[in-house]
């Protein structure tokens, strides 16, 4: 995702959860490893590509980011990792 000239990574999951008593229910998350450096910058030693990433460490930044994400997907929680 674009972002003041930068690119994020960032990656969308959902988990799905039945249960007997109330049926099913559905949950969306994104993981933000941060800001793209270099895109395939090497591979790995099963020949997949590896790319350099910053990690978002701002705390202003960090809240930008996740409600940007959130205007353009339907994730209840966005998580910034590693430090």
């Amino acid at each position: 995702m674009p972002f003041r000239g930068r690119e994020v990574l960032y990656l969308v999951g959902y988990a799905v959860i039945d249960t007997s008593c109330c049926g099913i229910g559905g949950y969306g998350y994104a993981l933000v490893p941060g800001f793209v450096v270099e895109w395939k910058a090497r591979t790995d030693d099963q020949g997949r590509p590896v790319s350099r990433i910053e990690p978002i460490r701002d705390e202003a930044v960090r809240h930008e980011v996740a409600r940007l994400i959130r205007q353009r997907e339907p994730v209840h929680q966005v998580t910034f990792g590693p430090d």
